[in-house]
């Protein structure tokens, strides 16, 4: 338990973007806070995942394993992102790991309430594609940006 959705300052978070007033409250009710300190592991590559984790405050990076076993950064998450979530509707252990980079505050949600949230609410599995969508477009945009900065 803790705070509650409607009052994040973070409105750009996954919440408040792709849930109903109602399931907010709902989701509010079924979260727990957690802090993480810099340098902590939030969950580990090849880990089956318990939850899922959106970003109140401070920030992660995501990084992933290559075939000679070094971390290659891929991405930073920012307050309001949700990260965890692809293997949990996957059903797949964790393709990346996720430490902290600066201390962070995290909403934690239990992956069994958000595979639920598909199961009962068509709103929610509509803006979950958008999401997912808009995710994508950002990835494109960054392997772009990757090209670019490569060439020059």
């Amino acid at each position: 338990m803790g705070m509650s959705c409607r009052n994040c300052k973070n409105q750009n978070c996954f919440v408040l973007k792709y849930f109903s007033p109602g399931d907010i409250d709902i989701i509010s009710e079924n979260k727990s806070i957690r802090h993480f300190k810099k340098g902590e592991l939030v969950y580990r590559e090849s880990e089956v995942p318990e939850n899922v984790y959106f970003i109140y405050e401070g920030c992660l990076k995501i990084v992933k394993k290559d075939h000679r076993g070094s971390d290659w950064d891929l991405y930073f998450a920012e307050p309001g992102d949700l990260v965890g979530y692809r293997s949990v509707v996957c059903s797949e252990p964790h393709s990346t790991s996720a430490f902290v980079y600066s201390d962070s505050l995290m909403c934690e949600t239990d992956k069994n309430y958000f595979m639920n949230s598909f199961l009962h609410n068509r709103e929610f599995v509509e803006n979950f594609m958008k999401f997912l969508s808009e995710e994508i477009w950002l990835r494109e945009r960054r392997i772009e940006d990757l090209e670019n900065y490569k060439s020059n």
